[in-house]
């Protein structure tokens, strides 16, 4: 399938990317979900300079990827002729120039000419982090122990800590205040 649409987000965050590797060059792999660019792929060992960006593609996981995204520094648009030996392998190829904005950003082919491709909202799935955190809260069958589950809720809440901060801060206080009144006492006694 062709791709010709962008998720806004992600857009967001090749722009902001680009924006905190200024003044190197910033540059990426591009992942899709069937017609749309949704993830941005930084490999390991990606070197940057103020003049080029050079990707290790053979630092690549074996998963495909659907084009490349760099930036251009110097605000030029347009592809250079090392970008245009690099677009051959990738369906799509963003150039983004300084400043960084929604405004300064083009699209090629793998042969270099300009494509459109459309900013669109798009719904992402879960991250395996946000489906195991809904698990551990609201996964449990009806015989869990209902007690240790609102335990649990008040401890992620904070409850659990201000209740036991109370309890160590006295215990801290009334310590410290006895100690400090038996030295007093004892360098008093002892003058």
């Amino acid at each position: 399938m062709a791709v010709t649409k962008i998720a806004s987000d992600t857009l967001d965050f090749i722009l902001e990317s680009c924006k905190a590797s200024h003044p190197h060059e910033f540059g990426a792999l591009l992942e899709a979900e069937g017609d749309t660019i949704t993830h941005v792929i930084y490999l390991p060992g990606t070197d940057s300079t103020i003049r080029s960006v050079s990707i290790r593609t053979w630092m690549m996981p074996n998963m495909p990827h659907a084009g490349s995204v760099h930036s251009h520094p110097s605000g030029a648009v347009h592809p250079s002729e090392q970008d245009l030996v690099f677009f051959r392998s990738n369906s799509v190829n963003i150039i983004v120039g300084k400043p960084y904005s929604r405004d300064s950003w083009k699209a090629f082919d793998n042969n270099g000419d300009l494509m459109q491709l459309e900013v669109t909202e798009y719904e992402f799935e879960d991250s395996a982090f946000d489906k195991f955190k809904d698990d551990l809260l609201f996964g449990f069958d009806d015989e869990f122990d209902e007690m240790f589950a609102q335990e649990l809720a008040d401890e992620l809440n904070g409850e659990f800590n201000d209740e036991f901060n109370d309890e160590f801060n006295d215990e801290f206080n009334d310590e410290f205040n006895n100690e400090v009144c038996t030295e007093l006492d004892d360098e008093f006694n002892n003058e």
